[in-house]
């Protein structure tokens, strides 16, 4: 296995511990500052993660042994089941509960910021 795909491995590791500590610091300060809109924060910030640990977890660990030959096609395949993981939590968020649309979207978004930035924050040190 190459240094670049422990690496990688290991940033990613970093990143989804960080991305926990910021989950239960966020419900914390929600839960004592909009109580009702609690849940539907918690669940906008896993309905970002989840399907971000799942592409993770496909390409670097299921997948990580292909050849390079194959390796667009396991990225593809990631990012599919990525965005239908994602369909399907929204889907249930709506279908299944009365969640406020403004927690959960700002869950959201604030996790899809650092799904984003903390692996390049993680790499440039």
């Amino acid at each position: 296995m190459s240094s670049v795909f422990i690496q990688t491995k290991n940033v990613y590791k970093k990143t989804f511990l960080i991305e926990f500590f910021f989950i239960f610091i966020g419900t914390w300060i929600t839960y004592f500052c909009f109580t009702e809109q609690v849940f539907s924060f918690l669940f906008g910030a896993l309905i970002a993660v989840l399907p971000q640990m799942a592409f993770i977890g496909y390409a670097l660990y299921l997948k990580g042994n292909q050849p390079v030959e194959n390796k667009v096609k396991v990225l593809y395949q990631s990012e599919v089941l990525k965005l239908v993981l994602t369909v399907i939590l929204f889907i249930i968020a709506f279908y299944f509960f009365a969640l406020k649309s403004m927690a959960l979207f700002l869950g959201y978004f604030i996790f899809i910021v650092l799904n984003n930035l903390l692996p390049a924050l993680l790499n440039s040190k």
